[in-house]
């Protein structure tokens, strides 16, 4: 089982989630198993560590309602809230739990996207030599004199 502990500030993350719940599998937060907290709306991806305790493989996607209530700031008294998912999604604050029903589905494979950090960026840059003369001759001497390109 996994234990997920949240704040008010893993809040934001749900406002990337989708408004559409016909594209239902983005229309929540993904708790994946190596502690991410996953959203988006197809155009934005937002991704945010967290502290995570347990083991196994579990994850789940959390409705984005439900994501918001669980980062609510805790009482003065009280537990912060923790996330466990061991099949359900259990919201537990001190002795007291809720339990809610995740998204049944895939959450879209964002690493697919992401740059491999251990890949060498190699790019390549042609100049039209002509075009170039042209923009460096136009370039000002002086800051705000500028030269207009006649092409």
């Amino acid at each position: 089982m996994k234990a997920y502990k949240l704040g008010p500030e893993h809040k934001g993350v749900a406002a990337a989630a989708a408004d559409d719940n016909t594209r239902y599998a983005i229309a929540g937060v993904s708790l994946e198993p190596s502690g991410v907290l996953a959203a988006t709306d197809g155009r934005c991806l937002v991704l945010r560590k967290v502290e995570v305790e347990g083991d196994g493989a579990d994850g789940a996607i959390m409705q984005r309602a439900d994501f918001e209530a669980a980062c609510k700031k805790p009482k003065r008294h009280e537990a912060a809230p923790v996330v466990s998912v061991n099949g359900d999604v259990r919201i537990v604050r001190g002795d007291t739990f809720a339990t809610v029903q995740p998204i049944i589905g895939a959450f879209p494979d964002y690493k697919q996207i992401l740059p491999d950090a251990k890949r060498e960026f190699v790019a390549s840059v042609t100049f039209n030599a002509d075009i170039l003369r042209q923009v460096l001759a136009a370039a000002p001497d002086e800051p705000g004199d500028c030269k207009p390109i006649v092409t």
